[in-house]
């Protein structure tokens, strides 16, 4: 739940971050940073709170993913 409420204000942000550097360099840092944190997960696992800190990254990291930032590829205006 927390990583979820960090998560939330993080997809306008992640919005700010496609219009501001493009969709795929963004997405392959969002992929990056998942990754790391999906990583670290295991070696951090004893420390509670450093636990929850990388599930907030990789919750953060995953939310602006979910929501399709390709989907101007496939749209058509007529």
């Amino acid at each position: 739940m927390i990583g979820a409420l960090v998560a939330i204000p993080f997809l306008l942000v992640g919005g700010f971050l496609f219009d501001l550097l493009g969709r795929f360099k963004t997405v392959a840092a969002l992929f990056f940073a998942m990754g790391l944190s999906i990583i670290a997960i295991p070696l951090v696992a004893p420390s509670i709170p450093a636990y929850y800190v990388m599930r907030t990254i990789m919750q953060c990291a995953a939310s602006p993913l979910l929501v399709n930032p390709f989907v101007n590829d496939y749209v058509v205006v007529q």
